[in-house]
């Protein structure tokens, strides 16, 4: 219902869950909130400025997902092991993103980064880890293509394209 403003830690994990509509009123997405559940698609709604470690880990029906712009720090795990997932939209209000936040999506063809100036990685691990980069485009901003090629984690993937 809409008088519901947070999605706590666990609330939906390993159910037979397969589709949500996350209100406008939620602002919270706690951890593991819907991790191992049969989610394939879910609009994340402008409200939320949260989402929590491990969130739709292990969601492997999900085959793509839009963080709104109200989002500014993707926690860790938060997409890790989402194996169906083809693509993704990070939004320039991201300033961080934790350790294995897409590791395992090994599906993944499209990453649209849309920051002008890329997320430092430097002291993160494995923000990317077992996805197939040789055949992931990373959509970045026209003007930004050079310093994602000079990026750490940023730099691994061949095909950086301005968009």
């Amino acid at each position: 219902p809409s008088s519901v403003d947070s999605i706590e830690g666990n609330a939906f994990f390993g159910t037979g869950l397969t589709s949500i509509t996350i209100p406008s009123s939620v602002t919270y997405i706690g951890e593991g909130a819907f991790s191992g559940t049969g989610l394939t698609s879910v609009t994340i709604p402008s409200s939320v400025t949260y989402i929590g470690r491990g969130a739709f880990e292990g969601c492997s029906s999900l085959t793509s997902v839009t963080i709104p712009s109200s989002v500014t720090s993707i926690e860790g795990n938060a997409f890790s092991g989402c194996t169906g997932l083809a693509s993704i939209t990070i939004p320039s209000s991201v300033t961080y993103i934790e350790e294995g936040a897409f590791s395992g999506c090994r599906e993944l063809t499209s990453i649209y980064a849309n920051s002008t100036t890329p997320i430092d990685l430097s002291g993160v691990n494995n923000v990317f880890e077992d996805v197939d980069v040789s055949t992931c485009t990373l959509y970045v901003p026209s003007n930004s293509v050079n310093l994602y090629k000079a990026a750490p984690q940023w730099s691994s993937f061949p095909k950086i394209v301005g968009m």
